[in-house]
Formats: structure tokens, sequence, C-alpha cells
């Protein structure tokens, strides 16, 4: 049975072949075309509704028929029409299992006796009558989605993946064969840690973006979640004093920090307004300042003690939304910190502890509280005799004695960089008090699972194997191999955990996918997934040559266009003919060609996201060949004699201008492709990334010495009174284009004394000076000339360079319709809440949600969505259902029609259902 969803792929026939292998006996076909009955027993608990109410959506999106949800169950009255009965082993099957003959009663009762909390079955009991039966709530809501995936819906943690209808002689599912499987996972912990400290990942997560999450890991059988925080950097966890503490969780005291943002310095981002954003990426933001919605109004810092609690607060309140929402579908969470614990003054650690504790207790539910050791436990290769370890031992000590003071309701675990310090990496076995330890694999994921987990006996183990590392975070990571390898070698060393550390979601979906595909079914192979993948997102006419291209660059088969430059996911100039780096992209024009072949809206969506993907790949890397080839032009420029600037401008000229262009262009072209597949917060990061941390040494740095290049005025004395007065700075790296970035706001620059800087917009009122006074060399490089003591070499910062050498702001190109959040699923009572972005060269006339009931076939209503703000293109409308229901948006530019999802209007819509 656990072989299937490996084994399926999607096709009906098939389906029925490899059912038919499952079953011991012989029942005619479950009918899905006439009216189906979705069963739940009196009493049911919020689990089980939502279980029923989410596979009655599931039915409707396959069948295109809404099934009947009741709570009504008499076997004898059913008649020819389907019924899928919910329940669990606590509720007793009595009735379900007299449907069976006699003789197979026993049987299955043993098997419904056996099942364990997590455990489910799925059996068809009569022509007309499949039970889902699960060994507890989450049993049953885990055997539900199952279920789904007999439909063929697949499951990501971006969203669902329902078959596409509007696919050429695509027909609703009317039948299914008969059903005998029963299913327990491998690993009791099963989730993910997806990791703070960049726009990428959760620092930019809101309410809706950690529900949608958490809901998916729920339909993919994942039962927990845990954050990581830097200590005093991340407001995920307060740190402070229990006096500190209100009853509500909100806190009195606190200390300044942020979650990523576009205005704040870090990870080798420079801050910018996103205004200042190219090619139409500031139409993406709201506001100048890019980030979560709990910094609105106190980016990129607090800057208050009321701002710096407030700060808290939300997030605080957010957290607590989403945890509670986590222990619905059956999540649990974790937070944690660093250790040795970071203070924000000095005291007793394990009374900041108490600290800390009492605020979560107060403000969210969590089951665990990790400590981790710190990144520098890897790369330094920490050993026992490295005071560090003490320091982490005595860290331990404290916070284990905190935990007891405050009598926790959670449990204490551990964790880090490393799983412990050498030569023994099992050693916090014999000193950590707490009942977990577990580890990230070294080396940002690329070394395997740490052989000193089969060492440890006194404590359960958690490996986490990475789905992504930070320095290749702008660019596309397929790593589903080697996560089955790695998920092996933690089954080898009996992990009773398999977590998953990563950023993004969508760009992971595959490995994230597989990862939780494996932990209950260990013998998946990446070959299998990816043929399940592709059948399910691109259809059958291509899912065999899409899953050999996939499968073709695979983990550390695939090539790899960034790395750290101070900085995740830099781009650096590539001295390598682009020539020869095509040759490594081959793969991406062998996905492109399978376009054609493609059949169906939802189907070339999903299709597109992923072609695009690996297009804006390739053009990274050539844009990276392209700047090696500008710099070996610039360096022709330099090589003319500085005090020469006539001939250095016509060089500049002559050699790097056609680079100049060359770069620019494929830099659009390269944005346009990512622009393309936008489609999640980590896409939006992405963005940002760029814009903040690659393109001022790609485009910025270059243009403004090009800018010098052209617009030298000449010597001018300067005196202590300053001649340009607006600004000035002084540099170890100054240059004269570092200079014309500094005053991007005034009319002239200066530079002066080598490392000196000057703004103004006006200049000369002491007079020319000799320019064999302005001959000093510049800090930042000896290729240029910095004025001299005294002296300015003065610039004109208004001169346009040629046309097509700046990168332009407006966006040039299709319009695009962007929803990056799309959830499924409801508290009862709240507001549904969704926004979405434009890319067009006009703005939109108008942009409507439609809603009506689920299955309905009234008239949709509509509803407004309204600009966040002026010249941006991001939109925002909230509605207040009250049953399940299904939805669609369209907007409209120049008179055509945008449409999310791409199957609407006349096809499948979206759909989201209440649930307890």
């Amino acid at each position: 049975a656990r072989t299937a969803m490996a084994c399926f792929r999607g096709l009906l026939a098939i389906c029925l072949l490899i059912f038919a292998l499952l079953l011991k006996e012989t029942i005619a076909i479950h009918r899905l075309d006439k009216d189906v009955s979705v069963i739940i027993q009196n009493g049911a608990s919020d689990m089980e509704v939502r279980a029923a109410k989410d596979l009655r959506r599931f039915l409707y999106l396959t069948t295109l028929s809404l099934p009947k949800l009741t709570s009504t169950f008499v076997p004898g009255r059913l008649g020819e029409n389907t019924a899928l009965v919910i329940t669990c082993r606590q509720s007793g099957v009595r009735e379900l299992l007299d449907l069976l003959p006699m003789e197979e009663q026993v049987d299955v009762a043993a098997r419904v006796a056996a099942l364990a909390d997590e455990h489910y079955m799925i059996k068809s009991l009569s022509p007309n009558v499949v039970a889902l039966i699960g060994g507890s709530p989450t049993g049953a809501l885990y055997a539900c989605y199952r279920f789904a995936e007999l439909l063929g819906v697949r499951f990501y943690i971006h969203g669902d993946v329902v078959p596409d209808l509007t696919a050429l002689g695509a027909k609703p599912l009317a039948s299914l064969p008969p059903i005998d499987l029963t299913d327990e996972p491998v690993f009791a912990k099963r989730g993910l840690q997806p990791f703070h400290d960049f726009p990428e990942g959760p620092d930019w997560w809101n309410t809706d973006e950690y529900k949608l999450h958490l809901s998916q890991m729920a339909k993919m059988r994942m039962n927990f979640i845990g954050l990581h925080t830097y200590p005093l950097q991340e407001p995920t966890v307060w740190v402070g004093l229990p006096q500190d503490v209100n009853a509500d969780g909100t806190v009195k005291n606190s200390y300044q920090t942020s979650y990523a943002n576009s205005l704040r310095t870090g990870w080798g981002n420079q801050p910018a307004n996103t205004s200042d954003y190219h090619f139409g990426n500031l139409l993406l933001f709201p506001g100048e300042c890019a980030g979560p919605d709990v910094q609105d109004g106190i980016c990129p810092y607090p800057l208050t003690p009321d701002q710096q609690n407030l700060l808290f607060d939300r997030v605080g309140v957010m957290l607590n939304d989403a945890f509670m929402h986590a222990h619905a579908v059956g999540i649990e969470t974790c937070v944690g910190t660093e250790t040795p614990l970071a203070t924000p003054a000095s005291g007793d650690v394990q009374t900041y502890y108490e600290g800390v504790f009492e605020r979560i207790a107060n403000a969210y539910p969590i089951d665990y509280y990790w400590i981790w050791t710190n990144e520098g436990w890897t790369w330094d290769g920490v050993n026992m005799s490295n005071p560090a370890v003490e320091q982490v031992v005595e860290d331990m000590q404290a916070v284990y004695a905190a935990w007891q003071a405050v009598n926790a309701s959670f449990e204490l675990a551990a964790c880090g960089w490393v799983l412990g310090p050498l030569p023994d990496r099992a050693y916090f076995d014999t000193v950590f008090k707490g009942s977990v330890l577990s580890a990230i694999n070294q080396d940002v994921g690329n070394t395997p699972t740490d052989p000193a987990f089969g060492r440890v006996k006194q404590h359960q183990k958690w490996a986490i194997p990475w789905m992504e590392d930070d320095p290749g975070l702008t660019a596309l990571q397929l790593w589903l191999n080697r996560t089955l390898v790695y998920g092996q070698q933690a089954l080898g060393y009996s992990c009773e955990g398999l977590l998953g550390i990563h950023w993004r979601t969508r760009e992971t979906s595959p490995q994230i996918g597989a990862l939780a595909a494996f932990a209950w079914n260990a013998s998946l192979t990446s070959r299998d997934f990816w043929a399940d993948f592709c059948l399910a997102n691109f259809g059958a006419e291509v899912a065999d040559a899409a899953a050999a291209v996939f499968d073709s660059v695979d983990s550390f088969l695939m090539p790899r266009p960034v790395n750290w430059i101070n900085g995740p996911g830099g781009m650096f100039p590539d001295p390598t003919p682009w020539e020869q780096r095509a040759a490594e992209y081959a793969w991406v024009e062998t996905f492109a060609a399978l376009r054609p072949s493609v059949n169906g809206a939802a189907n070339l969506a999903r299709y597109g996201f992923w072609a695009n993907s690996m297009q804006y790949m390739r053009q990274m890397q050539k844009v990276e060949c392209d700047w090696a080839l500008y710099d070996a032009a610039w360096a022709k420029v330099t090589a003319v004699d500085p005090r020469h600037y006539p001939a250095r401008a016509a060089a500049a000229l002559e050699y790097a201008l056609p680079q100049r262009l060359l770069v620019v262009n494929e830099t659009r072209t390269m944005i346009s492709y990512l622009q393309a597949a936008l489609s999640s917060t980590g896409n939006l990061g992405t963005t940002m990334n760029l814009e903040q941390h690659s393109f001022p040494t790609l485009l910025a740095a270059p243009g403004n010495e090009f800018r010098a290049a052209l617009s030298h005025i000449g010597c001018y004395v300067d005196n202590a009174t300053r001649d340009i007065d607006g600004a000035n700075y002084v540099s170890s790296d100054m240059t004269p284009g570092t200079c014309a970035g500094l005053c991007a706001s005034f009319k002239y620059f200066a530079v002066q004394y080598g490392d000196n800087c000057f703004c103004g917009d006006s200049f000369g009122r002491y007079g020319a000076a000799d320019p064999s006074s302005c001959t000093m060399a510049c800090s930042g490089s000896n290729l240029y000339n910095c004025g001299g003591t005294w002296r300015n070499d003065v610039y004109n910062n208004t001169v346009p360079l040629p046309d097509g050498a700046e990168p332009s702001h407006e966006y040039m190109g299709a319009p695009l319709l962007i929803v990056p959040t799309v959830r499924a699923d409801l508290a009862p009572g709240e507001q549904f809440t969704l926004r979405c972005m434009l890319l067009s060269e006009q703005a939109p006339s108008n942009v409507t949600l439609w809603m009506r009931p689920l299955g309905s076939s009234d008239k949709f209503s509509a509803y407004s969505f309204d600009q966040v703000a002026s010249g941006r293109q991001v939109y925002s409308v909230v509605a207040s259902p009250v049953s399940d229901f299904e939805y669609y948006v369209d907007a409209v530019v120049s008179s055509a029609h945008l449409y999310f999802p791409v199957t609407a209007p006349g096809g499948v819509f979206q759909s989201v259902i209440i649930s307890p």
C-alpha cells in the first residue's frame, strides 16, 4: 500500500490496475458520477469535520459534483450511491464492519484495533461504502488527504495541485476501484524548519502565509514546525525578565530588533527604497519599505521603547494565530534561541530563560523549545577543549533549571549547526537533560547525516537535511535525490524525526514533497517522485520527458550561477565564455521545447512557473558572463592615463558602452523571467535580494563609474569653509564612481585627498586650480585620481548615460496578475483577505473578486479590490464568508482580462472551506 503513492500516475486506467492489485477480493467500482455522501459520525471532533469538508472539496474539484456532507449513517439506506465514511478507532466502527462478509470482519477489526494515533486505513467495505478510519482524529485527517491523492490531487508546501479539467480530452473523475490500504509513518516527527534571517523565508511571512504552509504540511502528513531565532536580532523570541511580561503575553520592556526589510542593512544588502527598484519591480511593493506586516510603520527598526514593545507584541499575536492553527491540524510547534543565550543586559541567565518561558506561555502555544549551537561550531570545528563547550553545557543547565522553575508544559530540545563537539558529536547525549537532540546537516547541507546520531541513546533524534542552501538562494536548487539519501541515513541511525530546513516554498516544493513522502514510504526513489510530480503538474503528454529533465539536474548535477558574496545568492562576473556555460544549461532548452505539448490552462501555468524559473537561472548565468566582458572592457578604459579625462571618456564610449548596453538588456531579460514566475513571498524576497545585493555591483557601481568618466569638469580650490557643502563622506573605498553614487541627489560631486567625497548643487567659489594638483590616487583604486590636498576633482552628476545604458525603472512586458498567498481554509468568523499584484505598463481599470458558495449554480457576487498605495500595483480585498466558497479574480488591463486561477471564469475556481 505504501508504494501506491510513488507508483500512482493519475490516469484512471493505471489507477484501476494498481488498486486492483491491492485487493484480496473483487468489489464493484465506486461510482463518483452520482450523488456521493461524505459522512461523519455525530459528535465528531473538529479535526474530523475539517477532514470531511476538505475531502468534500476535493471530490468537487475532481468530479465537478459537490457531495453531501452529513452525520447520518444508516447502512441499509445508502442505495446505489457511494458514501465515504470518516471515523476514528476510538469512535467505534462496529456498524461499518457489519458491511463486510463475516469471515473478513475479524481480520479488519484487528487491523483497526492496531491503528496507532497517526495511522489510518482506507477500506472498501461494500460496493457503495468506503471507510476512512484513523487511529485518532489526526489519523482520520491523514486518511482523507491520502484519499484525495487517490483522486489525483497532490499537495505541496505552496498549495494544492488538482487534475486539470480544462485539458483537451479531460473528464471529471467518474469512479474509483476498490481500495484496501493501511498506512503508518516511518518517522514519528515529520516537518519543517523554515529559517529566519532573509526575505526569501519566514521573515516575510504574515499570518496568512503561516496558516497556508501549516495547512499544506498537514495535507502532506507532517506534524512539526520549528523556528530558530538569533537572540536580540530577531523578534520571534523575546528575551527578558519575568517582571517585564504581561498576562496577555505583551511585554513592558524590550530592545531594538527587526525582520529582514528593504531599508535595513545586513547580509550584503544595501538599504534602498523600493521606488529605486528596476524594470517595474517597484510596482510589486505597497511602500518604500518592503517587509512583513508586523513592521508596518516601524521599518527598518522600531525607534522608541513603545515601538520596540509593539513589534514583539505584533509577532506574538501572529504566532498565536499561526500556532493555534497548527494545533488544529495536528502540527506541533517549536521556537528557540542560540546557546549560550544572549541577553539585553547582564544578569542571571536562568532568570532570563524564566522570562522567555513565561512570555511564551502567555503569548503563544508551543510543544518544544530548542536551543541551538551557533554556526561557528561547524566552520571552526569546535572540540572539547574549546571554552564554548563548557559555556553551552552551563547554558543547558540554566535552561533546564528555568524549565523546571516555571513548570513548563513544553519539552526541551537541543539543535544546532552540529550535533555536538568534536571528537564525539554525541557528547550532549550525556549532559543535556531535555528530551531531543537534533542538528542540521553540516556544510550548508553538503555533508551527509551525522553518523553520531547512531551513538545517541538517551534522547529522541531528529535529523534535519537542507532543502536548499543560502549561498544559492536566488537560483533553483533541486535537492531531491540527496534529500532521500540523507533520509535513508537518518533512518539507518534510528532517528525518530526527519525535518527539512529551508527558506523558499514553491522553489523547494519538490524536495519538501519528497521529504514528506519519504517519511511515510522509505522505499520512495527520486525517479518515482519526479515521474509523479511531472504527471500531476504538467499532464501525461509531457510527464516522462519533463521528469527526465528534472532527474538530469537533481542535487549535485545542477549548475550553480550564484554564491555567498557577503550574503546569500550573490551574482558575480564569470570569465568563462558564455558558449561554454550555455552547454551546462542545455536542459533548460530541453524543458522549454515541451511547451507546445502541454495541454490545459492549469498544467500550462504550472509548467510556466518552472520553465520561467529555469530560463531566469540560465539568463542569470549569461548576465554574469557578460558582466566579466564588461569588466574586461572597462579595464581598457582605466588603462588610459587618469589625468587624460577626455581620452578616458572616449575609451568608455568605444570599449565599455557596447558591453554596458548588453549587460543592462540581458539583466532586464533575466528579471522578466523572474517576474513571470512570481507566485510567493519567497519570489518577492528574491527580488529584493537581487535589487539590493547583486544590482549595486552589477548595475549601479559600474554605471556610476561610467557617468564619472563622462562628466569630469576640472580641478578646483577648496578650504575649511567647504566649496561644495551639501554633504560629505570619507571612505577607504573611494573612487569617482563611489562618490557619484553617494551624491546621487545632488548636481555636482567632488573627490578630494584620496578618500573624501563632497556633494552639492554649486561649486567654484574659490576658483579653478592647476590640474596637476588633483592627481592623488583614490583610496578605493589607484586606477583613478581623487583630487589632492585642498583640491577638488569636480564632476557634473546630472550628465545622463547614453540611451540604454541606464537601467529603466519601468515595466515593459505583457501584463501579469500575481496572487502570492492562496489559502484553502479559514476559521469560523475569520475574514478572507486576498492580496494581489499587477505588473503592467498601464494600471488596471478594475480588479474584482468574484465569490459564491462552493458548488453553487448561483451568480457570483462582486467585491472590488482597493489599491493599497498610489503609484503601486498592489491591491487588497476583504470579505466575510459564512460557508465554504469558491472564487476567482478578474483584473482588466486595457480591455484585456487577467484571471486567477487561470482556469476561471469558465472552468474550475479557487475554493476555500470554513473549518472548525
